[in-house]
């Protein structure tokens, strides 16, 4: 959490998703649009060299999972590289702590990757939970 001295009040910030906004997405898959925004400063990509730019960018990736050992409720697992690993890109090491969209709303911070090349398995913590926005609304008061 970042905690500014002073209150940015210029408009067209984005703002976190309602609680429980991506729980209707576990159980009606064909339904939904599934597609999430990326947001990070991290790498572009590891092998076979490290690939960085210094700008800030976005991948528009898949949700793979709302229930596993590694989302527990409180992570959104997210996916944009098909098949072995050989798509756009994704979730990548640097990116954590920024934001991941669904609809226009916060709905996850970047945490962690589970994959070799930018390609793949990423995780986000989740910020549509009571837990989540009762320790967000501790920094912002009334």
């Amino acid at each position: 959490m970042v905690v500014l001295d002073e209150p940015v009040t210029t408009k067209g910030f984005a703002e976190l998703a309602e609680l429980g906004h991506l729980d209707p997405l576990a159980t009606r898959r064909g339904l939904n649009d599934m597609s999430v925004e990326i947001v990070g400063y991290g790498l572009q990509g590891v092998k076979p060299v490290l690939s960085q730019e210094k700008d800030k960018l976005k991948a528009v990736a898949r949700i793979v999972s709302l229930g596993s050992t590694f989302t527990d409720g409180f992570n959104v697992r997210v996916s944009s590289g098909p098949g072995k690993g050989n798509g756009p890109g994704g979730t990548c090491f640097g990116d954590s702590g920024g934001p991941v969209f669904h609809d226009g709303r916060i709905v996850a911070v970047n945490s962690f990757v589970l994959n070799s090349n930018c390609k793949g398995s990423g995780y986000g913590y989740r910020t549509d939970t009571a837990w989540s926005q009762e320790f967000i609304q501790s920094f912002l008061g009334d």
